[in-house]
């Protein structure tokens, strides 16, 4: 292991403090935390913390972190402060009204002294060892990189679990638009993951079986950071997080371990009031006149004349926000997420916990404003819940628009509680699986009944993404005679390129299209090229392009692109077919032409186009695409100056582990561990992940 000169002074520290050669008693907090831990990094430079206590852990993870992403984690402290127009201009202004509107500062700073004495000392440990990096390198920082303490790192953490995360601000943003319906989240590169849990009656080794692998965009809020955390006899674990983040939020112990994915699900909403009449500083609730809590925010903006102040009046019901004023009515946001704080405390505790039961009751918690969790232990048990903090909405209202205010009947007081949400222990066939599709088909053998929970939990629908999870599973169990897994082939299955999509459609394309003549252009050469093509969104594979260049222009040409649509008695068997015969050849010539000028051929790698670039000296190809085309191996892409489609969200951290004894554990990183492109650890995971190459 490579251990910095930083890291080399603070061991040297250790051994004088062991002889007594430096008084303990004399230096400051920040110098005894310090010289309780050693941060070790491995080839691949992750931090590895040994420390004398959780404390100096934290400190130390505030150190790494820095050393990592020092101008990331930085600007995100601003963002959770609203402070990002005052130094990079008036951008930024709106999303800073909103921020200060939302009070994600403002309830950290109220709620940080009611969070457990260990975790606030945690918080601020963490901002200390963030600080001692700033303070040691402020000569080469941007002077926009301020000193922080525990409320900014827990405001950074609300901001952007409760904001980015859980807010569906589209409903907002839809309100402003003649109420048009909600736009959905995103769900490729922004929210996605995949997540599996096999038990150890499923097992090849008998032992239980967890794979992780969040996909997120490649930058800002989104980027993970993967770090080991060990005070001997009282705390170990390894996973990663968000940056900013005091600790992992995925991962595991010697225990146990668990992964998350993102819930599709909507758990806030638009009431409309009425104001009073006689005085629009009310509004009525219940036929009472209720005060409106007006305040004047304000924030700094950097012009091209200096800093100047902006400020605005907002006003907030006992709903929440008010987002829109029109006429005598009020429009107040309503969410359950607002005045949570104490997720990254749940976290930690859960990281701590050593069996089932212990991790289970932590869930009762119920501070995890949403997230999917997929988990396994050292006991063989596999376990998934639909977690998260989900109103219990009264019956008879349209929630995905905007709902009646200003009456009891309409609104929601409490939440579902955990033990009624939907999930599984140890199901049939052995497994449980998640990619960010509903609950109802986590287990094709063990469905959780839909009709036993609330209508607005969940949609019903599952991804294509999701059934190409269910289908290795299923088909792996079909076509072995003993149906039982091993560790190697949940890693092979992980880095699985083909697309489900091809699977159920390319066969009618093909017949539709050989001998065929579209506006004076012969398709046969290009049915030839699918009909050679593996299906598969590979580096090295040919006709792929073609495909989804296909299926990119032919899907926004037609209302039904499947023969067959989704059926819920046939969970993972539909869609299937090409829709519209017409629509499908026009677009498949369109795409022959496409794919022709910017390539030259229709048999052109996937790799040739698809690519990851990083810096300036990483551009290498890359396979994987998204969820619409049932990909499990997940790559979203922008489209660069020159054409090349350029990697840019997905798959981020994967890690596998098998909870045997000893405990066997895979991970990679694409982007690799560190954002500085001067360090070593830039890039050297990033041609690893491309090669479905995995590190111990």
């Amino acid at each position: 292991m490579r251990i910095s000169r930083l890291h080399r002074t603070l061991v040297s520290s250790l051994m004088l403090v062991a002889i007594g050669a430096i008084p303990i008693a004399a230096q400051t907090l920040a110098d005894d935390l310090a010289a309780k831990a050693v941060i070790r990094r491995d080839t691949y430079g992750v931090p590895h913390i040994l420390a004398q206590n959780e404390d100096a852990a934290f400190f130390a993870y505030g150190y790494a972190a820095a050393e990592d992403h020092v101008l990331t984690i930085a600007r995100l402290f601003l963002t959770a402060r609203s402070e990002e127009a005052r130094y990079f201009g008036e951008d930024f202004v709106e999303s800073d009204f909103m921020t200060k509107q939302l009070r994600i500062y403002r309830v950290a700073e109220e709620n940080f002294g009611n969070l457990t004495p260990n975790f606030q000392r945690a918080l601020n440990a963490y901002a200390m060892g963030y600080n001692r990096y700033v303070d040691k390198h402020r000569a080469d920082l941007p002077e926009w990189v301020k000193a922080v303490n525990g409320i900014d790192v827990l405001a950074h953490n609300r901001n952007v679990i409760v904001k980015e995360f859980c807010m569906n601000l589209n409903q907002i943003k839809a309100l402003h638009k003649d109420h048009a319906p909600a736009m959905a989240r995103a769900q490729f590169a922004d929210h996605g993951s995949n997540m599996w849990a096999i038990n150890g009656d499923r097992s090849a080794s008998g032992n239980a079986i967890l794979l992780g692998n969040p996909h997120l965009r490649w930058s800002g809020s989104h980027i993970w950071h993967e770090v080991q955390m060990t005070v001997p006899g009282r705390y170990n674990f390894l996973g990663a997080t968000l940056v900013g983040f005091p600790g992992p939020g995925i991962g595991f112990n010697e225990h146990l371990g668990w992964s998350h994915t993102v819930n599709p699900h909507d758990c806030d909403d638009i009431y409309e009031i009425k104001l009073n009449p006689d005085d629009p500083a009310q509004y009525m609730y219940e036929g009472q006149p209720w005060p409106l809590d007006t305040e004047t925010i304000e924030i700094q903006v950097k012009t091209d004349d200096g800093i100047v102040t902006a400020s605005r009046e907002v006003h907030w019901s006992h709903y929440g926000p008010i987002v829109k004023i029109e006429g005598n009515k009020a429009y107040a946001y309503k969410s359950p997420h607002f005045n949570e704080y104490r997720f990254s405390e749940q976290w930690y505790l859960m990281s701590k916990a050593e069996s089932f039961d212990e991790f289970r009751g932590l869930l009762n918690m119920q501070s995890l404003p949403m997230f999917n969790i997929g988990y396994a232990d050292h006991d063989g048990n596999c376990y998934y819940i639909c977690n998260g903090r989900f109103p219990a909405r009264p019956g008879g209202y349209d929630w995905s628009g905007v709902v009646p205010g200003g009456t009891t009947d309409s609104e929601w007081h409490y939440l579902v509680p955990t033990d009624e949400l939907p999930q599984l222990l140890n199901p049939k066939g052995g497994y449980i699986q998640n990619s960010n599709s509903s609950p109802w088909y986590t287990n094709l053998n063990e469905n959780i009944d839909r009709n036993n929970y609330p209508p607005d939990l969940s949609p019903l629908e599952t991804t294509l993404r999701s059934q190409m999870g269910l289908t290795m599973l299923e088909d792996h169990g079909r076509i072995f005679t003993s149906g039982k897994m091993s560790f190697e082939d949940v890693l092979t299955y992980k880095n699985n390129e083909n697309l489900l999509l091809a699977d159920r459609v390319k066969r009618d394309l093909i017949r539709l299209a050989d001998g065929e003549t579209i506006e004076g252009l012969d398709l046969t050469g290009a049915a030839d090229v699918l009909e050679a093509w593996d299906n598969s969104a590979g580096a090295d594979s040919v006709g792929s392009v073609l495909f989804v260049t296909f299926w990119n222009i032919y899907s926004k040409m037609t209302d039904t692109p499947f023969q067959q649509a989704w059926d819920e008695a046939r969970p993972n068997a539909t869609p299937y077919g090409i829709g519209d015969d017409d629509a499908a050849l026009k677009a498949l010539a369109a795409a022959v032409r496409d794919v022709t000028e910017k390539a030259g051929s229709i048999k052109v790698p996937w790799g040739e186009i698809f690519r990851i670039r990083l810096g300036n000296g990483v551009d290498i190809p890359v396979g994987g695409l998204t969820t619409e085309f049932g990909a499990f191996r997940v790559i979203g892409y922008v489209e660069a100056h020159d054409g090349k489609m350029v990697a840019a969200g997905g798959d981020s951290y994967v890690f596998a582990v098998e909870f045997g004894r000893p405990l066997r554990a895979k991970s990679i990183m694409d982007y690799s561990q560190s954002e500085d492109p001067s360090s070593p650890h830039f890039a050297d995971q990033t041609e690893m992940f491309a090669n479905h190459e995995w590190k111990d």
